[in-house]
């Protein structure tokens, strides 16, 4: 029987956004009796003005998961976070937590501005319930990763929020919380410092631990969770692997091979062009959005030209689901050029034995002037395809990290000695006898 972290029925967060007419010790008294008087036949209007940042959201975490929460901005992703860390409660629901939890929800999270690096430390282990002993034979491990050893003594006041950002997430990996629950905030360090964040969650995890976490870095979600859970407008738009999620985050207006981009259309009034719509197709050319290794794939638009016909260079960017650049394809490589003899074109695109690892990957269209100088019309993630097996080309086990590209090179082989000689060197010049 599974192990549970967290439990969440019908978690749902309402805020009243309705602004207020002035602060209420500005207010006449006759001002006061008229709102009294007038507030019973309000209700009904006043409840527009309730914004639910979450509505009705159900899940289970199982101890030593790590799960990713996905979304646009305004989601509700970190209401979520909040409302699972105590720090707000629910409108309506219940979210049950099994377990002592580390939550890291805005940089220095905890920390008190007027005590110094070392004082932080131990005032965030005694609010995770650790003891002194505990929190002093892991002190020298948090200073170490969080790179502050100078400034240990120093009030945090003066950290940088890069600073900040560290000692805090390094207090809350290494003072052992049954669940570590990580915002957005790793985007505030370097590069470098990120990928060491990610290592040290995958560490918590392999141990036995759950890890919460936040992000649009859909590399690292890709990297850290074994399951995801996309929302959106506060409710659970999809849950399950993290390519199928991410898949549909980026295909947002992607529906099945095929997305209208007509609404966003805006030529540039001097001149240029824009797309209409875009879609895939397989090789019997039918709309399709699951292809396997090897397969022909089509990518086809729609491009309006404005009433100038300006001449168009048209590129396609096809990237994985993390963002890593793919592949770009332009025009000129291989020699097409677009007439200027009417307003409107469906053009194709074709890749014959497409050799892309199983994954989720998205296309962007772009159509600039002929020299890269203006941009007419850019649509990002204006498609999202996913490769599913391996078809024809391979029946093997194809791990989860084998990388992008798929290759099939010519393998040979030919007898080999049984042993190889080592050389003596130059044989010895012996005496002549005679």
């Amino acid at each position: 029987m599974a192990q549970y972290a967290i439990q969440a029925h019908g978690l749902s967060k309402a805020y009243r956004i309705s602004p207020e007419r002035g602060p209420a010790q500005y207010r006449t008294l006759r001002e006061t009796l008229v709102e009294a008087s007038r507030r019973p036949f309000r209700r009904r209007s006043e409840r527009s003005d309730i914004f639910w940042a979450l509505d009705d959201v159900s899940f289970d975490v199982e101890q030593g998961e790590a799960i990713g929460f996905i979304g646009r901005n305004g989601a509700g992703k970190s209401t979520l976070l909040k409302l699972l860390s105590r720090i707000t409660r629910p409108t309506r629901g219940t979210a049950d937590i099994y377990g002592r939890m580390g939550s890291l929800l805005e940089v220095g999270t905890g920390f008190h501005p007027e005590l110094s690096g070392r004082e932080n430390v131990y005032l965030n282990g005694a609010i995770l319930g650790m003891s002194r002993a505990d929190i002093r034979r892991r002190f020298d491990e948090i200073v170490a990763f969080a790179e502050v050893e100078r400034f240990l003594e120093t009030p945090v006041k003066r950290y940088s929020s890069g600073m900040y950002m560290r000692l805090a997430f390094a207090v809350a990996a290494h003072l052992q919380p049954e669940i570590l629950v990580v915002d957005e905030v790793l985007a505030v360090g370097d590069t470098a410092f990120q990928a060491k964040c990610i290592g040290k969650m995958e560490d918590v995890a392999s141990e036995g631990r759950t890890v919460v976490f936040v992000s649009h870095n859909m590399a690292a979600i890709t990297q850290l969770c074994s399951k995801v859970v996309l929302l959106e407008s506060g409710v659970v738009a999809a849950s399950g692997s993290p390519d199928q999620v991410i898949a549909r985050y980026l295909g947002s207006g992607n529906q099945q091979g095929r997305a209208d981009l007509s609404r966003r259309n805006r030529p540039a009034e001097s001149g240029g062009a824009a797309f209409e719509w875009a879609e895939m197709r397989n090789a019997d050319d039918e709309i399709c959005q699951d292809f396997s290794i090897g397969d022909d794939v089509r990518v086809a638009f729609g491009l309006r030209l404005a009433p100038t016909k300006p001449r168009t260079k048209l590129v396609l960017a096809i990237k994985a689901a993390d963002g890593t650049p793919v592949a770009l394809i332009s025009q000129d490589d291989s020699g097409f050029s677009l007439g200027s003899d009417r307003d409107s074109w469906n053009i194709s695109v074709d890749f014959e034995d497409i050799r892309l690892y199983p994954g989720s990957y998205h296309v962007t269209l772009w159509a600039t002037d002929g020299t890269n100088s203006e941009e007419f019309d850019r649509v990002e993630d204006a498609l999202v395809f996913r490769i599913v097996d391996g078809g024809r080309l391979t029946m093997r086990h194809l791990p989860r990290y084998a990388g992008i590209i798929f290759l099939t090179p010519r393998w040979r082989s030919r007898p080999g000695e049984l042993a190889i000689q080592a050389s003596a060197g130059p044989a010895d010049k012996g005496t002549a006898h005679g």
